[in-house]
């Protein structure tokens, strides 16, 4: 019982990260999910402190504030380190970039991109899709990049949740010209 409790109360911060991003979607993503962790732990604090309900937390719990303290730092980790990976990670964007383009060449997706040859972006986003066919995420099929099954997998759950979250980098990755 007390393990699901602690499950549901890390549930509570996704639904209220999902209508704070809803309501005030030009929040900063990081100040969103400080808001949405503090705001469920505040809460949560407040509850435990009426009687009724207090009691019921103090059955389940010894200490429900150190519980509801846990909880935020909990939820604070999973929305953070699942949300700011998909919104800015360098590997996801790779595996967007050839989830969309189906089949292409490097030098393909490059031109789609706008990346310049021999750029700094040129050289990372390389690096990256040599990680990414390691991890058997991308695969290099006669220098045609397509999506392993895993690979389509990621994509489509991380498009899910940069939907869901609106998650706008996720789309918007821009590139140094040099």
């Amino acid at each position: 019982m007390r393990f699901l409790f602690f499950i549901l109360l890390q549930v509570l911060s996704f639904i209220f990260l999902l209508v704070v991003r809803k309501v005030k979607d030009d929040m900063l993503l990081f100040e969103s999910i400080l808001f949405t962790t503090f705001l469920q732990t505040l809460i949560l604090i407040t509850l435990a402190g009426t009687k009724k309900i207090g009691s019921m937390f103090r059955k389940l719990y010894r200490s429900p504030i150190i519980i509801f303290l846990l909880s935020g730092l909990v939820s604070f980790n999973l929305l953070f380190f699942s949300l700011m990976m998909i919104d800015r990670s360098k590997s996801l964007y790779v595996i967007q970039w050839v989830g969309e383009q189906k089949n292409a060449t490097r030098e393909e997706i490059f031109n789609a991109k706008g990346v310049q040859v021999n750029s700094l972006d040129f050289d990372y986003i390389n690096l990256r899709i040599e990680e990414q066919i390691k991890r058997k995420i991308i695969v290099n099929n006669q220098d045609q990049l397509s999506l392993s099954n895993y690979g389509k997998i990621i994509y489509s759950i991380a498009n899910v949740i940069a939907k869901i979250f609106a998650l706008k980098n996720w789309n918007s990755q821009k590139f140094k010209t040099q």
